[in-house]
């Protein structure tokens, strides 16, 4: 071999020999990285809207996670959780936590969607007479039912006491609960007719709720004629607590508290009445800001009084001649309609809430005033109209606030009392 050749081979192999260590320096070999975890793409379209008061489940709870397209199997942790209530009107967003069931592939991912939570459609609850009673083959007895505002032929029965009077019913803010009036046998009662408070899905689902406290469920009292408070924490009522005086009772208005299961009883309302025959005081209504209004004959005659939220001042309203009854505060609180006989025939009127600017809203026909007659008025949630029981509960009508367009029916062919819209 040539010294030139000797020299060119002995370069070629020096360079083989310096590329070998750059490549790993011995025979070394550098680490492959392990591959790159994928993150799953959540898949929850916004859901239908539901009305205030929904509780949420896996309607609205639905999302997915999936990659490259399939399917990726894993937990799911939504906030707020299934059987949270929406109590709120507008955009309610919900989120989501995804945790993979192979964590190795797959890393946590995150959602969310909107829902609309819209206000629930505006119902009508009343009692209606049912003449079956299995006790007495010759006394009705008496269900609450309700109906949206917009069909009256979409009934309810919310109550399925057959040996029970169920009355007076009224329906929370968010018009979830409807609570009433309610004689059980073997409930509330001693061979009944004792009266006490219930409340109950509006819906009818669910089990009755007793209001314990106060003159309720016992054979020395009762209590009757409900309202819910604005903010659906309390629930008004009136009693007769029969143990006091000997030979008489005490009669007047209490709230009830659910939160703390307590009562209050407002002292200005109390009444003592001696004998046998009381008359009664009733159909409570709360004002938006606590006060209440409510009838009572403590002057001879039926008047519409209202209440100081602690309950030590009360005042007459409607402080007349005549008898008016059966108080209902508008939706605003601006106006109190009421029935009155002051026309010759019962009649709704409206005034203030200061007891002014009275009118006369609805005119019934003379001629037979005691089965011809507007009574128990209840104003639509947008205060446009007045509900009513027409006569002797033979069905509702509905006017309009300041008279303007006559009679509406409403609901026809019911024996239809008390009814409550909210």
């Amino acid at each position: 071999m040539k010294v030139k050749d000797a020299l060119m081979a002995g370069i070629a192999l020096s360079i083989v020999a310096v590329l070998a260590g750059c490549a790993g320096g011995g025979g070394s070999t550098t680490p492959v990285p392990p591959p790159e975890k994928i993150t799953p793409v959540i898949e929850w379209p916004s859901p239908s809207s539901v009305p205030v008061g929904t509780q949420l489940s896996a309607v609205q709870l639905d999302a997915t996670a999936k990659a490259n397209g399939a399917s990726v199997d894993g937990s799911f942790v939504y906030n707020p959780s299934a059987g949270t209530a929406l109590t709120t009107v507008g955009t309610q967003t919900l989120s989501v936590i995804f945790t993979p069931t192979d964590s190795a592939t797959y890393t946590t991912a995150t959602g969310s969607t909107t829902l609309a939570v819209t206000a629930a459609q505006s119902m009508v609850a009343y009692m209606d007479f049912e003449y079956d009673n299995p006790n007495d083959g010759n006394a009705p007895y008496y269900n609450i039912y309700a109906f949206p505002l917009s069909d009256p032929t979409n009934l309810t029965r919310v109550t399925a006491n057959s040996m029970a009077e169920n009355w007076s019913p009224t329906i929370s803010p968010d018009r979830t609960l409807i609570a009433y009036t309610a004689n059980i046998p073997g409930g509330t009662c001693t061979g009944c007719g004792y009266y006490a408070i219930y409340y109950i899905n509006s819906d009818g689902s669910g089990v009755q709720t007793l209001v314990t406290n106060g003159y309720t469920g016992t054979a020395s009292g009762q209590s009757y004629d409900p309202d819910w408070s604005a903010d659906g924490t309390k629930i008004s009522f009136a009693y007769v607590d029969r143990t006091q005086p000997a030979g008489g009772a005490t009669l007047g208005i209490g709230v009830w508290n659910k939160t703390t299961n307590t009562t209050m009883l407002l002292p200005a309302t109390e009444e003592i009445q001696m004998g046998n025959g009381f008359s009664l005081p009733g159909h409570t209504r709360f004002l938006a800001d606590g006060r209440i209004v409510y009838n009572s004959a403590r002057s001879g005659k039926w008047q519409v009084y209202i209440a100081s939220a602690d309950g030590t001042t009360i005042s007459n309203l409607s402080n007349s001649s005549s008898n008016d009854a059966d108080p209902a505060p508008s939706p605003d609180g601006t106006t109190i309609a009421f029935d009155s006989d002051r026309s010759g025939v019962i009649a709704i009127y409206t005034m203030a809430t200061t007891g002014s600017n009275v009118a006369q809203v609805s005119f019934p026909p003379t001629g037979d005033p005691a089965n011809v007659f507007h009574s128990q008025p209840a104003w639509t949630p947008d205060g446009t109209e007045i509900m009513f029981t027409l006569g002797n509960g033979t069905g509702l009508d509905t006017v309009k606030s300041d008279g303007s367009n006559g009679e509406v029916p409403l609901l026809a062919s019911r024996a239809a009392r008390f009814p409550y819209c909210r």
